[in-house]
């Protein structure tokens, strides 16, 4: 495919240009020519920078030995020669010393300048870690802010409910002690009805008694605990008279006739029976109306009788 590609670029090229080229491989090779090419020619440059390096140190460890050849063949002696060697050891240990120590001393500030480098994105990590804390603090503060505006819509409806519950709450209450009080009411004048029907009726009792033993002409023996006694007797038949017509008059039809042939039958059968040995048949005794209570008749005082 790539051959192709070449003899088309090659037919396609004008005359007197070269298809082959470098400019035409690398245009024709797309990105991947390009990095190689730059690749190549960043370690070419890199190559040429440490030969030029090592050229250069090179030529001055040859001055050196040099000058140290020169110095040892133009002593006087054998003792200055090797004075003069001594010395250029020397000078060249302590230049490699220096050396050392300037690359040390480089490489010590490589070290610091990498950990300052280091601490400043480890604070710089920390500054941007508190700063994203910061902000999901401000978030969660800001969503507490949101939350709060609004349950305070919440609340006053709660409110509102709680009074309104409250509000029927007072109303029951309220209710519930006006109708205790009524039902209170109702039987405190039950009861005074009650005690005025009864204070009307012994009063009528007294004077129904009084009347009677006005217009009575009897005569009656005895000491007043007798004639006491006769009276609570009177009252107690008048009061068990008129329970029974209230009773009588509260009876609805039915129960009436049913009393009415109880008693019938109850005279019936304690009449005794004819000469004929045949039980005749009794009349039907006419009930005695309600709250009339019989009372023996008074008989008259024989004359010249006492009292």
């Amino acid at each position: 495919m790539s051959i192709l590609a070449l003899t088309a670029a090659a037919a396609a090229a004008p005359a007197g240009e070269n298809p082959y080229g470098l400019w035409q491989a690398l245009e024709q090779g797309g990105i991947i020519a390009w990095s190689v090419f730059i690749i190549l020619v960043g370690m070419s440059i890199f190559s040429f920078y440490i030969l030029f390096t090592k050229l250069m140190q090179q030529q001055k460890i040859i001055a050196q030995g040099r000058k140290v050849r020169a110095s040892f063949w133009n002593s006087p002696n054998l003792r200055e020669a090797a004075k003069k060697l001594i010395a250029a050891q020397q000078e060249v240990k302590q230049k490699q010393m220096r050396d050392q120590t300037e690359a040390d001393v480089l490489a010590y500030m490589k070290v610091k300048e990498a950990e300052g480098q280091r601490q400043a994105a480890q604070m710089q990590y920390e500054a941007k870690l508190r700063l994203a804390e910061a902000d999901a603090q401000a978030a969660a503060r800001r969503a507490e802010g949101e939350r709060a505006v609004k349950m305070v819509d919440v609340n006053v409806e709660r409110e509102k409910v709680n009074v309104e519950q409250a509000r029927v709450e007072v109303e029951r209450q309220s209710l519930a002690n006006k109708s205790e009080f009524e039902e209170a009411a109702l039987k405190f004048e039950l009861e005074k009805l009650r005690i005025q029907a009864e204070k009307e009726f012994r009063i009528a009792a007294a004077s129904a008694l009084g009347n009677m033993l006005a217009k009575a002409n009897m005569q009656i023996f005895g000491d007043p605990t007798t004639m006491a006694q006769m009276s609570e007797k009177f009252m107690r038949a008048a009061a068990l008279g008129n329970g029974v017509d209230g009773l009588l008059r509260t009876l609805p039809a039915e129960g009436q006739e049913l009393l009415a042939r109880i008693g019938t039958a109850v005279a019936n059968s304690l009449k005794p029976a004819d000469g004929n040995g045949a039980g005749a048949e009794a009349a039907a005794p006419t009930p005695t109306p309600p709250g009339n209570v019989p009372v023996a008749e008074a008989r008259p005082a024989p004359p010249g009788g006492r009292g």
